[in-house]
């Protein structure tokens, strides 16, 4: 019997509540007619739905608990963060059983492939990868990607909107064009490639098309639009792929999240402060950074001038040293007093660690009862957070890890999960925005991340026309793998999608387990490609 292939397009951050609308208007013909002749439902994240732990969690079928990538940023207190990459990842990669069982592997643009690791395939790995860095597995296909790009240039500044969805539109077309070359000219038996504008788009233009949203202006009419024209770009995109890959093949359409409105940002440090949770050296220099801060000199007021004049990216030009002096001019984790801080926010979304002993560098809080007693006073006064604009509650609920997550790498979990009112407030990613408690966010950005995505499985052995529910990141792994009729290892967290197939192949196909094998990573990353790394994570705020 003919092998048939699976070909994965990744919609970065894509939601149903953009594709439906458009669709009943006539719009995203490819995606409504995959839909149509196919499976589709809503996706779960990881929590929280985060890019940077959600393709770690798809590409090994595991928990964050379990391939230890909760964030972008690694949960370790010192002067400055550690960032992840490739080598984070435990355990294999979607990537790796595949190469192992024999089949031809195409990867393209999937976050967190950075470094490039050696498969039975080809590599180009997507965000977090330094622009001129060696980004393709063999190191030889990058002298065929000529101009190739991985990532937007361009931020987002009022008044010169124009040329970020100018530049998200290039981009898109820049990887299309190179997808179907590597399609088209490469042996392979699964395919994937991920687009970023599904995601980048609706941080940032949300506002000019939600009439509920704070800031938004009706008078405004010119990017009313721009989240749909990139879905409609995407929808061709599609398309294009479509036309150059073998009829029988199986595609499956994701998302690592979904978006939505973004209303506010939350400084939990300050919170933290206020509260006594936290606490500040009282040396005369963190005395007189404390005061400034307190009088305007914090890292959005400090991007409001540079943007001001239009130099808000000159700062990625200056030297290592006189970035990291502006930055130590600014309040930051190193001026926490650790042994008297109890706990503290690190990473986006609300994600609250607590100072504990034997894991944190200065920790002081005692595993047990103080453990637990710190994390109820937290919760419960954070309960009472209300947005002082509206004088609403802001918190859905505070959830222990335990109640999420378990598995080996546990103890490097956030020790606490923030949920806010229908996701619409977000926390600032590092020590502190600004003075206030709540705030706009500082590069403008107006929506956010979602926990439900979007799943779509259309092709060979595919029911027509339903819809599946339930579904989760974690789930795509073992369903892959049943689909090409290989082995499962029997260490995942993600389930068969059974409901997916066609009742003919599930009665030829049992499911086939194996041993879950353990693999070494090689190569290391440079200082200097995590210093690249960091500007372009702070130039898609995702860093302050």
């Amino acid at each position: 019997m003919k092998e048939k292939k699976v070909l994965i397009i990744g919609l970065d951050g894509a939601t149903f509540d953009y594709i439906f609308p458009l669709m009943r208007k006539g719009k995203l013909p490819t995606i409504s007619g995959l839909i149509k002749n196919g499976v589709w439902g809503y996706l779960e994240s990881t929590i929280q739905p985060i890019t940077g732990s959600a393709w770690p969690s798809f590409m090994t079928g595991k928990t964050p608990a379990k391939h230890s990538v909760f964030d972008f940023i690694q949960q370790e207190i010192k002067e400055d963060v550690s960032l992840v990459n490739s080598q984070s990842i435990v355990g294999e990669t979607i990537f790796d059983i595949l190469s192992r069982q024999g089949k031809e592997v195409m990867s393209i643009n999937v976050p967190v492939t950075y470094p490039p690791w050696k498969i039975n395939g080809v590599m180009i790995t997507g965000m977090l990868s330094p622009e001129k860095a060696e980004i393709t597995y063999p190191p030889e296909l990058k002298k065929e990607l000529k101009d190739y790009r991985v990532d937007i240039k361009v931020s987002y500044k009022g008044g010169r909107e124009q040329e970020m969805i100018d530049d998200i539109k290039d981009l898109l077309k820049n990887r299309t064009m190179f997808t179907i070359k590597l399609l088209s000219e490469k042996k392979w038996d699964f395919g994937m490639v991920v687009f970023r504008g599904t995601d980048v788009i609706p941080h940032y233009f949300r506002k000019y098309m939600d009439p509920v949203h704070p800031q938004y202006n009706k008078s405004s009419k010119e990017f009313r639009n721009a989240i749909n024209e990139v879905y409609g770009d995407a929808d061709s995109a599609i398309e294009e792929l479509l036309k150059v890959i073998p009829k029988d093949t199986s595609v499956f359409l994701m998302s690592d999240h979904g978006h939505g409105r973004l209303r506010k940002m939350i400084n939990l440090n300050i919170w933290f402060l206020e509260n006594g949770f936290l606490a500040l050296k009282k040396s005369p220099r963190v005395m007189l950074k404390y005061n400034l801060f307190r009088t305007g000199f914090s890292p959005q007021n400090v991007y409001r001038t540079l943007s001001r004049f239009g130099i808000q990216n000159a700062i990625q030009k200056f030297s290592r040293q006189t970035r990291n002096k502006i930055l130590n001019a600014m309040l930051s984790f190193s001026d926490v007093d650790w042994q008297k801080t109890k706990a503290y926010s690190l990473g986006h979304v609300g994600q609250i660690y607590i100072n504990l002993k034997g894991r944190e560098k200065f920790g002081i809080v005692n595993r047990g009862n103080e453990y637990e007693e710190v994390r109820e006073e937290i919760i419960e006064k954070l309960k009472r957070l209300r947005d002082p604009k509206t004088g609403k509650d802001v918190i859905e609920k505070v959830v222990k890890k335990e109640e999420i997550y378990s598995g080996p790498y546990l103890d490097r979990s956030p020790d606490l999960f923030l949920f806010s009112k229908d996701s619409e407030y977000d926390a600032f990613a590092l020590m502190a925005q600004n003075t206030e408690i709540f705030c706009d966010h500082f590069k403008g950005q107006s929506g956010n991340h979602r926990l439900h995505g979007i799943f779509v499985a259309n092709g060979y052995n595919i029911r027509p026309g339903i819809q599946i529910k339930n579904a989760k990141i974690i789930d795509i792994l073992p369903t892959v793998l049943y689909s090409m009729g290989l082995p499962i290892p029997d260490d995942l967290d993600g389930r068969i999608l059974k409901d997916i197939f066609q009742t003919q192949f599930l009665s030829r196909t049992s499911p086939n387990f194996e041993k879950a094998k353990v693999i070494e990573k090689e190569k290391l990353l440079l200082e200097g490609e995590q210093e690249e790394i960091k500007e372009r994570l702070k130039q898609l705020g995702y860093l302050g």
